[in-house]
C-alpha cells in the first residue's frame, strides 16, 4: 500500500490518459463505441499491413524476414526490424488478424498511457515533482503536438515512450557515473528505431554539452562525462548491431537512399517548407516551459540575483529546438537531408524539455507562497483575471482550429497556422499565473490547461474519419478468391483502386510494395516495365499483358467492367470485379543466355524494352508492340474535345493498326504533363480510386503505362487535350495479342519448371531436360538467396537490370532449391555478442576500481573529441542554417 501511495502519480497519469481517450472515442464514435477507426493516412496503407505481417510471423504463419505477398517476393529485414521488433508488438499475439484495424484503438491507448508512465517516472526521480504537477506534465507529454499529429505513424510512439527513460538514465550517468542503465536505454532506443534515434542522440550531445557549459564546471567531471558518454554510447551501438546493421545495409540499396535531392547550399538557405504549420504545432503546450524561462529571468532581475544556471541551460536547449521550427534548412539537416510530409520527427523532445523546465521551476517554489506576489490585492486580482481570460482566448482558438480539422487530420495545412495565436495567448496566461499562483495552485492551473488542451486537440486530430482505405479488403478475400494459393500466383489492379500494400493484408501475392524493403533495382525495373512508381512506392498499376505474363500475374481486378481480349471475367467480391488473365507464362520458364543479358536502354520505352525481352524468349524477329510516337501522327491541332484552363492544348492523331491489338499509352514526362484522352470519339476510361468515369492521365500514383482499350485492324483516332504542348515523349503501344498468344503456347507444354513450391524461406522446383538453359525466376533478386541444383551449390544470377533472378542449369533433369539466408544477421549477431562481452568486462573493471573513463589521457581525448563534435553539430544544424535563413531574404 505504501508503495502505491508513494508512486501514485505513475498510476494516475496513465489512467487520466485512458479516460481522456475514452471520452474522445465515445464522442467521435470510434471503435469500440462505433464503427469509426483511428487509422488513416500512413497507418492504414502502410503500417497496418506491415503489422499484419508481424501478426503472421508471431503466429507462425509467415517467415519473419521475408514476405511473398509484396514486391514479387521481398526481403522484409528492414520492415520487421523497424516495425516488428519492438516489444510493443507482442500486442499482436492477442489480436485476430482481421481485427488489427480496430485493435489500433487499443494499441494507441496503450502507447499513450506508456508515454505518460515513463514521463512520470522521470519527473519523480529527477525533478521530485509533486503529484499534481507530475500528473499534469505526464499527460501533456502523452498528448503533445507530436503524438497527436503523427500518431498514425504509430511506431514513432515507441521512441516517445523510451526517451524519458533514456534521459533518466543519462541523468544518473551525469550525477553518479553509473553507466549500465544508460547503456541499456541507449541500446533499446537504437534497436527500436535507429532513424529516429539519430535525432535523439544529436539532442543528447547538445544536452550534455550544455550541461558541461552551464552546470558542470569541474574539468575532471567534464572529462569523465565525455569519456563515459562516448564509450557507452558506442557500446550501445555495438550491442544493437544485430538489429541495426542488417536494415541499415539494406536501406543503402533501396529507393529510400535516393531522396536527398538538394545541394547543401540550398538546404542552408531553405526559408519555407511545405509543412511549416505542422512544425509550429509541435509547440503545443510548450508555453509551460517557455513561460517558466521568462519568469525565471524576471524573478532574477526583480530580486537582483544572477539568472540561475538551470535557466540558461533551458534557454539554450529551447533555442536549439526552436531553430528547426523557424529555419527549414535546420529542419532538413536534422532529418539528414530529406523527409516526406512529417517535418519535425523529434518534436516530442520539445514537449519533454518544456515539461522538464516547468517541473524544475515548480519544484523550487513553496507550496503556499507565490513566486512574485504583486504589490497590491487589486493588482493580484487583475493578474489572476488576466491569466484566466488569456487562457480562455487560447482555448477558444484551439477549439476553432480543431473543429476545422476534425475531419481532415494533418492534411489541412492552412488551419494549423492558427495555432501560433493560441500559443502566444497561452504563454502570456502562464507567465501571469506564475506571478500569483503558489506551487499547488500552479499545478492545478497546469492540470486544467493540459486537460482542456488534450480533450480539444485530441478531438480535432485523433480518428479524423477521412475514409477507410481498406475498402473492405481483408484476409477473407484470399479464401474467397478463385486462384492458386501458392505464394507465387499474383494479382494486380488494372487501374488504381487500392493502396500498394494490399497484398500483405489479403495474403495474396502482388507486384506492389510500399515498405522499406524493395531494392532500387526492383523499383527501377518495375518502372521500366511500365508499372507505376512514386516516391519510394512501387505500385502494381500499369504494366502490359506481356509484363504481367512474364511476372506470373494470373488475375487483375478493378471497380469497373472491363471488356478486353486480354481478360475473362471471373468473379465479383466486395465491389471489385476480378478477371482471369488469358495470356500467362508458367513460373520458371527456360531461357537462353540472350534473355539474361537484356537490359533497359537509355532510349527505351516500356514498349521497346518489352519487344527485346519478347524476341529473346520467342526467337521471333518481329516486334510484339508496334510503337507510335504521338507527335509524329498528329493530323490536326484540334479535336472534338473542349479545352479549358487546365487543358489548353488539343491534338488529334491517327494510327494504322495492322492486327488485333491492345492499346497502351505511355508518357515519359509524367511530372509535367496532364492529359485527357478520347479514342475514336469516346473517352478512354482510366478509373482512379472512386473516380470511375475518370479519363485524366497520369495521376500521382498512376504514372506508368495505362491500358486504354482494344483495337481491331484499321484506323484508330486518338484525341488529346493536354496541360502542355504536344510532348516529345508521349507514346502509344499496340500489343499484338496473336504474337503474345503464340509466345504463351511455346511454354505451355514444356520448357518450364514443374512442382514449383514457395514456402517460408524456400523456393523449390523441378526442371526436366533443361538443355543447358537458364531458369528465369520472377522473384526479386537479393544477394541472400542461395541455390542448389541436384544438391550442388550454384550461383544465383541477377537479370533484368538486377531486379529478378535466374539459375544456370546443365543438361540433366534438375531439382532446384533456393533458400533465403539472411547472412548479415549472423555476422551482426556476432558483433552484438562481442559488444555485450566488452560491456561486462568494462563493468567488472569499474567494480574493481579501474574505471577507464577516469584515466586522464582517455578523458582528455574524449573531452576534446566530444567538444569538437558538439561544436560541429551546433555549427551545422543551428548556426549555419540560421545564417542561411537570414541570407535567404536577400537572395
Amino acid at each position: 500500500m505504501n508503495f502505491i501511495k508513494r508512486n501514485r502519480a505513475h498510476f494516475i497519469a496513465p489512467a487520466v490518459v485512458m479516460l481522456i481517450l475514452m471520452v474522445i472515442f465515445a464522442v467521435k464514435h470510434v471503435y469500440p463505441f462505433g464503427d469509426v477507426n483511428v487509422g488513416y493516412y500512413d497507418m492504414t496503407v502502410q503500417y497496418i499491413p506491415l503489422y499484419t505481417h508481424t501478426h503472421d510471423f508471431l503466429h507462425g504463419n509467415a517467415p519473419m524476414l521475408f514476405d511473398w505477398y509484396n514486391g514479387a517476393g521481398s526481403d522484409f529485414t528492414v520492415n520487421d526490424i523497424v516495425y516488428g521488433f519492438s516489444p510493443m508488438n507482442l500486442f499482436f499475439l492477442f489480436v485476430s488478424r482481421d481485427g488489427i484495424l480496430n485493435a489500433m484503438t487499443f494499441f494507441l491507448l496503450i502507447k499513450l498511457m506508456l508515454c505518460s508512465f515513463t514521463m512520470s517516472l522521470y519527473l519523480k526521480k529527477v525533478r521530485s515533482a509533486d503529484d499534481i504537477t507530475n500528473i499534469a506534465l505526464s499527460v501533456f507529454y502523452a498528448f503533445c503536438g507530436y503524438n497527436l499529429q503523427y500518431y498514425m505513424n504509430i511506431f514513432f510512439l515507441d521512441i516517445v515512450i523510451l526517451f524519458p527513460l533514456l534521459m533518466l538514465s543519462l541523468d544518473r550517468l551525469l550525477r553518479s557515473g553509473k553507466p549500465l542503465c544508460y547503456t541499456a536505454a541507449a541500446a533499446a532506443m537504437i534497436m527500436v528505431n535507429f532513424y529516429l534515434s539519430v535525432m535523439a542522440f544529436v539532442f543528447l550531445i547538445f544536452y550534455c554539452f550544455g550541461h558541461m557549459l552551464f552546470i558542470q564546471t569541474d574539468p575532471k567531471e567534464r572529462r569523465r562525462i565525455s569519456a563515459q558518454l562516448g564509450l557507452f554510447t558506442v557500446l550501445a551501438l555495438v550491442i544493437s548491431a544485430f538489429i541495426v546493421l542488417p536494415p541499415l545495409l539494406k536501406l543503402t540499396v533501396s529507393p529510400r537512399a535516393d531522396y536527398i535531392n538538394q545541394s547543401f547550399v540550398d538546404m542552408l538557405t531553405s526559408r519555407k517548407g511545405d509543412y511549416d504549420p505542422h512544425k509550429q504545432f509541435m509547440l503545443l503546450g510548450t508555453e509551460l516551459g517557455i513561460a517558466a524561462l521568462i519568469f525565471s529571468i524576471f524573478l532574477a532581475k526583480k530580486n537582483k540575483k544572477p539568472v540561475p544556471k538551470e535557466t540558461w541551460l533551458g534557454i539554450y536547449l529551447m533555442g536549439i529546438l526552436l531553430i528547426p521550427v523557424i529555419s527549414e534548412g535546420s529542419n532538413i539537416l536534422w532529418h539528414m537531408g530529406s523527409y516526406a510530409h512529417f517535418p519535425y520527427r523529434f518534436g516530442y523532445i520539445f514537449a519533454f524539455v518544456s515539461a522538464d523546465i516547468f517541473a524544475g521551476f515548480c519544484s523550487g517554489l513553496k507550496d503556499d507562497i507565490p513566486a512574485a506576489k504583486p504589490a497590491s490585492a487589486k493588482a493580484e486580482k487583475a493578474i489572476r483575471y488576466g491569466s484566466v481570460f488569456t487562457r480562455a482566448g487560447a482555448v477558444i482558438i484551439l477549439i476553432v482550429m480543431c473543429l476545422l480539422i476534425k475531419n481532415a487530420g494533418i492534411t489541412d495545412l492552412d488551419t494549423y497556422s492558427i495555432y501560433i495565436f493560441a500559443l502566444a495567448a497561452a504563454v502570456i496566461s502562464t507567465v501571469l499565473a506564475m506571478a500569483v499562483f503558489s506551487r499547488k495552485q500552479l499545478g492545478i492551473y497546469a492540470s486544467a490547461a493540459v486537460l482542456l488542451q488534450s480533450l480539444i486537440c485530441g478531438y480535432g486530430l485523433l480518428a479524423p474519419g477521412t475514409g477507410d482505405a481498406f475498402n473492405n479488403v481483408g484476409g477473407d478475400l484470399r479464401n474467397s478468391l478463385d486462384i492458386e494459393h501458392d505464394n507465387l500466383s499474383r494479382i494486380h489492379q488494372l487501374h488504381n483502386c487500392l493502396f500498394p500494400n494490399y497484398g500483405i493484408l489479403t495474403g495474396t501475392p502482388s507486384l506492389g510494395d510500399w515498405t522499406l524493403g524493395i531494392s532500387r533495382e526492383y523499383f527501377d525495373e518495375t518502372a521500366n516495365l511500365g508499372y507505376t512508381t512514386d516516391y519510394t512506392i512501387a505500385y502494381d498499376v500499369g504494366g502490359t499483358g506481356f509484363s504481367d505474363a512474364l511476372l506470373n500475374v494470373k488475375k487483375i481486378f478493378q471497380y469497373v467492367e472491363t471488356d478486353s481480349r486480354l481478360y475473362t471475367y471471373s468473379q465479383e467480391m466486395k465491389g471489385y470485379r476480378f478477371y482471369d488473365c488469358n495470356y500467362t507464362l508458367p513460373f520458371g520458364i527456360l531461357t537462353g543466355k540472350d534473355f539474361t543479358e537484356v537490359s533497359y536502354g537509355k532510349n527505351d520505352t516500356p514498349f521497346t524494352y518489352q519487344n527485346r525481352l519478347y524476341k529473346a524468349l520467342s526467337g521471333d524477329d518481329d516486334d510484339l508492340f508496334t510503337v507510335y510516337r504521338f507527335k509524329d501522327h498528329i493530323t490536326a491541332e484540334d479535336s472534338e474535345m473542349v479545352t479549358n484552363v487546365m487543358f489548353p492544348f488539343t491534338y488529334t492523331a491517327e494510327f494504322e493498326i495492322t492486327e488485333p491489338s491492345v492499346l497502351y499509352l505511355y508518357e515519359k514526362d509524367s511530372i509535367n504533363v496532364l492529359m485527357q484522352i478520347n479514342i475514336n470519339g469516346k473517352p478512354a476510361c482510366i478509373p482512379y480510386g472512386s473516380e470511375l468515369k475518370n479519363n485524366t492521365f497520369p495521376r500521382a500514383d498512376e504514372n506508368g503505362t495505362v491500358y486504354i482499350g482494344d483495337s481491331d485492324s484499321g484506323k484508330v483516332t486518338i484525341s488529346v487535350i493536354s496541360s502542355t504542348e504536344a510532348s516529345e515523349s508521349f507514346y502509344i503501344g499496340a500489343l499484338s495479342t496473336e504474337k503474345l498468344g503464340r509466345l504463351c503456347d511455346i511454354y505451355k507444354d514444356g520448357s518450364h519448371a514443374e512442382n514449383v513450391k514457395a514456402e517460408g524461406y524456400k523456393l523449390t522446383m523441378n526442371v526436366p531436360d533443361p538443355q543447358g538453359r537458364y531458369v528465369f525466376i520472377p522473384v526479386e533478386y537479393n544477394s541472400n538467396w542461395r541455390a542448389e541444383v541436384n544438391g550442388k551449390k550454384t550461383d544465383v544470377i541477377s537479370v533484368m537490370n538486377g531486379a529478378f533472378m535466374a539459375v544456370k542449369l546443365g543438361s540433366e533433369d534438375a531439382d532446384i532449391t533456393l533458400k533465403f539466408v539472411p547472412v548479415t544477421h549472423f555476422i551482426s549477431l556476432v558483433i552484438s555478442i562481442v559488444g555485450l562481452v566488452m560491456l561486462v568486462l568494462i563493468l567488472l573493471l569499474i567494480r574493481k576500481g579501474h574505471d577507464p573513463a577516469k584515466a586522464k589521457t582517455f578523458g582528455t581525448a574524449a573531452y576534446i573529441c566530444f567538444s569538437a563534435a558538439a561544436a560541429g553539430l551546433l555549427l551545422l544544424l543551428c548556426i549555419a542554417p540560421t545564417i542561411g535563413y537570414i541570407v535567404s531574404f536577400f537572395i
